[in-house]
């Protein structure tokens, strides 16, 4: 059941923001490939979590955003659900895209703040990812 209702959030989520972008602009672009990256934090810890993501990612991921190499990203805390609680995603117009904008991402982030990835990686007690193509319903 929990599956089911993440499932449905996460899909609502890319509908959402599709038709959101796709109001943004004359000519409909919608985003083709989303990455979704699950974490376990205990409780207690995800607002240290939240900190570092809001501190030391999320400027990088606007000037990458800026510059067109994301489309759009974003942060899904919960409280109450599974134990997947801290889980950030990524848009991109395709996979090749996404490597492009990952590689980036990690450079800027090896050069700006060069332990932050242990740091952040080390209050997760698990991590996954998910990758997937978007289906444009129509």
């Amino acid at each position: 059941m929990k599956r089911v209702i993440a499932l449905t959030l996460l899909l609502f989520l890319v509908f959402t923001y599709s038709s959101l972008l796709a109001q943004d602009t004359e000519e409909s672009v919608e985003p083709g490939f989303f990455v979704m990256s699950y974490n376990k934090v205990q409780m207690g810890e995800v607002s240290k979590v939240n900190a570092l993501f809001d501190s030391i990612t999320v400027p990088i991921l606007d000037e990458l955003k800026g510059e067109g190499k994301l489309l759009g990203f974003g942060q899904l805390n919960h409280y109450w659900g599974d134990e997947w609680n801290v889980n950030v995603f990524y848009i991109t117009e395709d996979h090749a895209s996404f490597i492009t904008f990952w590689d980036e991402f990690v450079k800027r982030i090896g050069e700006k703040h060069t332990d932050a990835f242990s740091n952040i990686a080390s209050y997760f007690q698990a991590h996954k990812d998910n990758m997937y193509f978007i289906r444009h319903m129509k």
